[in-house]
């Protein structure tokens, strides 16, 4: 087996087939059986694991109670890679925690040329553990940014006679397609939280002009947005494992986002959303419209939190994601713009003739030639003239007096 620029040979070698990619262990058993000079490697990047499951196996499975030996890449390692111990607590990334239940000495991990890894060591045999009656646990999967480990893709589990390495019955080997998830909950994310609500907030703050179909995009950008939220929020909680995840900052600001979310649903509700005539109107724009400006900022600061620290996906995935929401921004900004300089100027909004209305950029007094019949710029009525006139709910009549 090749560790670099050294060669090592061992009495064994098992090619554990369908877990990882390239994942061999090989062993020689020294004089009195108690301890085995063991190599592993890899032909990728990321994790490969062996561990002694718990005896006896609970119910739970062979993995929660065991403890398991890792070769995994580590950036900030001399070598490029880094032999861990750890103990496997329960099925959740964050339940894992290093580990000293395993002696293990005269250790060396090293990054290949070309891509792979591969380590060396000597284990001492779990104390009344039988050699030609041995079960492995093996996983393998990619890390994360910070070197953390992520749930493993591959999986399985054997039983070997380490004398001879023979296998005491057909290898157990299972998939989970982790990477698919991943992607998964990137994209509805991205697009959910990251384009479609902002696009909907800058609808509904700078169309309102285009009534009533500002509403329905908005109502359909944002339905479609925030559904996309939850199903990606589910989704990194099945990718973590569960509650005890590794990075419960980015969780919490998912939720808190999502929960913020939620309540903007009595936006949709015509029955809990008070009408434009109600006094209760206007403290209800503002609830809706700081709470919501609120849950976008956090899951936009979420996002990038995920694409740096947890992804590490590099400048070119989040310079991307931020040109397309500078676009959004910005056409905010432009429509709010244009739309400024579209109002008259302040020495034109002055009141006219004592009547009350303002004139209009064009320095035309608004709504005279709209007004009702007998009634005259001033305010008052003709003489001998009966009017209506129309309120919220009303009808009234305007009967001069001669």
């Amino acid at each position: 087996m090749s560790l670099g620029s050294t060669q090592q040979s061992f009495d064994v070698c098992y090619a554990a087939e369908g877990i990882g990619s390239g994942f061999n262990l090989a062993w020689t058993l020294l004089p009195g059986n108690t301890a085995l000079r063991m190599g592993m490697n890899s032909s990728a990047h990321g994790y490969v694991s062996f561990g002694f499951p718990p005896n006896p196996e609970p119910d739970t499975g062979a993995m929660i109670g065991a403890t398991a030996l890792s070769l995994q890449s580590c950036s900030s390692c001399p070598t490029g890679a880094q032999l861990a111990q750890w103990f496997l607590g329960g099925t959740a990334s964050g339940q894992m925690s290093p580990s000293n239940n395993l002696q293990v000495s005269n250790v060396t991990a090293v990054a290949l040329p070309g891509g792979g890894m591969a380590a060396s060591f000597i284990l001492q045999l779990p104390e009344g553990q039988d050699p030609a009656d041995t079960d492995f646990i093996l996983a393998a999967g990619a890390v994360y940014g910070n070197g953390a480990m992520r749930k493993h893709q591959t999986y399985g589990q054997i039983n070997i006679d380490l004398t001879t390495g023979t296998l005491g019955e057909e290898p157990e080997v299972n998939s989970i397609a982790v990477s698919a998830l991943v992607a998964a909950h990137i994209w509805l994310l991205i697009i959910g939280w990251g384009v479609c609500i902002p696009c909907g907030v800058v609808v509904a703050r700078c169309l309102k002009g285009l009534d009533p179909l500002w509403f329905h995009v908005h109502r359909a950008l944002q339905s479609l947005g925030f559904l996309m939220g939850v199903v990606g929020l589910g989704l990194g909680f099945a990718i973590a494992g569960g509650w005890d995840g590794l990075f419960p900052v980015h969780r919490n600001l998912g939720l808190a986002a999502t929960i913020l979310g939620l309540f903007q649903i009595i936006a949709v509700i015509p029955r809990l959303r008070p009408s434009l005539v109600s006094r209760y109107r206007r403290t209800w724009n503002l609830y809706h419209w700081w709470q919501g400006r609120a849950a976008v900022v956090l899951a936009v600061a979420n996002i990038y939190y995920g694409m740096i620290n947890i992804q590490a996906l590099g400048a070119g995935a989040w310079g991307a994601y931020t040109a397309v929401f500078g676009v959004i921004v910005a056409s905010a900004i432009a429509m709010d713009g244009y739309k400024y300089v579209q109002l008259p100027p302040p020495g034109l909004s002055k009141k006219v003739h004592g009547s009350g209305f303002p004139l209009n950029k064009a320095g035309q007094d608004n709504g005279f030639s709209n007004l009702p019949g007998g009634i005259t710029p001033d305010g008052t009525a003709t003489p001998g003239t009966v009017t209506p006139a129309t309120g919220y709910g009303s009808t009234v009549q305007l009967v001069s007096q001669a």
